[in-house]
């Protein structure tokens, strides 16, 4: 058998036409490769282009070509969605809350699941998109335990999803195809969100879009929220109020607001630490107290320091409703 060889023909059962290379590799054993197309022409120049990459990467490469979404998904997420692992307070490995990224990837195995990486191209990912709008918001994806097998369960009356919606499942498909890249699951030059030199197209992910957040209450907006939490008592909201407060003076995330504790605070000094383990890209930073947040947090001091100031409250959306 010669090293490499390739033809070209036509699957009448398919009615495609088709480039098939083949060579072996350094083990002696026999690699085939098989592109459909749609005319003769592109099988002959699909042909032409496998040769190349034959005698280029080797036939060992083609290999990798098989590998399915399904796999990456399982690899990833055993890798990636792990408990957060710290050095000296800066988190090197795992998520703080894999919940909504877990969500995300159900949408893209629902989706991608029987694809191969190399067919995962910027027209799939497009059509990603309209499926994904066409789910009704607060649809859930649940996955069978013993069989692995995803069930979507349709909300009724759900509501249109935004393009915040879409575009987060997609930044996440973009940092599992860099990842098989870096695994050498996948080739750079097979990244349908590499750009490509004379090739102008729209960005896959457009955050322009995205509507715009008010990162403050207004005046009326704040005296309103903060007079309506006045019930006391285990169902009551009075609990949402010195929350409000040191939300609305200090500008702390939600992660960075609820895991506060006594240690975090120096009232000599005036000033909230927000230590590197709960703070957005591990920056330890000092947030300055005004005179009604020190008021309130001074009255939520405990003597435990492992206590968390809001009694390790982790949603507030019903009290909020």
């Amino acid at each position: 058998m010669k090293p490499r060889t390739g033809y070209v023909g036509y699957n009448k059962k398919r009615k495609r036409h088709f480039a098939r290379v083949t060579g072996l590799d350094a083990s002696g054993k026999r690699v085939q490769v098989t592109r459909f197309t749609k005319t003769r022409t592109e099988a002959l120049n699909v042909r032409r282009e496998l040769l190349n990459r034959m005698e280029k990467e080797g036939p060992q490469s083609f290999v990798k070509d098989k590998i399915t979404f399904a796999h990456l998904a399982r690899k990833y997420k055993t890798e990636k969605f792990i408990p957060p692992a710290h050095a000296k307070g800066i988190r090197i490995a795992g998520r703080r809350d894999p919940a909504a990224a877990q969500t995300w990837l159900n949408q893209l195995r629902l989706f991608f699941d029987e694809y191969k990486l190399i067919e995962i191209t910027p027209g799939a990912i497009s059509r990603f998109k309209v499926w994904l709008t066409r789910i009704p918001r607060r649809s859930r994806i649940e996955e069978n335990p013993s069989t692995g097998k995803l069930t979507l369960f349709e909300k009724s009356g759900g509501g249109e999803r935004g393009i915040e919606a879409v575009n987060r499942p997609i930044e996440l498909l973009q940092a599992m195809l860099n990842y098989a890249i870096e695994e050498g699951d996948l080739s750079a030059d097979q990244n349908p969100f590499a750009h490509r030199s004379g090739k102008r197209r729209k960005a896959l992910i457009d955050r322009s879009e995205e509507a715009a957040r008010e990162k403050f209450p207004t005046f009326g907006q704040e005296l309103a929220l903060l007079d309506f939490c006045n019930i006391e008592g285990e169902r009551g909201n009075a609990h949402l109020r010195p929350i409000l407060i040191v939300a609305a003076d200090t500008g702390l995330r939600r992660r960075e607001l609820l895991t506060l504790k006594s240690t975090d605070l120096d009232f000599d000094r005036g000033v909230i630490t927000i230590r590197r383990v709960n703070a957005k890209r591990n920056q330890m930073r000092e947030i300055p107290m005004t005179p009604r947040v020190k008021e309130q947090l001074q009255k939520l001091v405990s003597d435990d320091s492992n206590v968390l100031l809001f009694g390790g409250l982790k949603e507030f959306r019903r009290s909020f409703t």
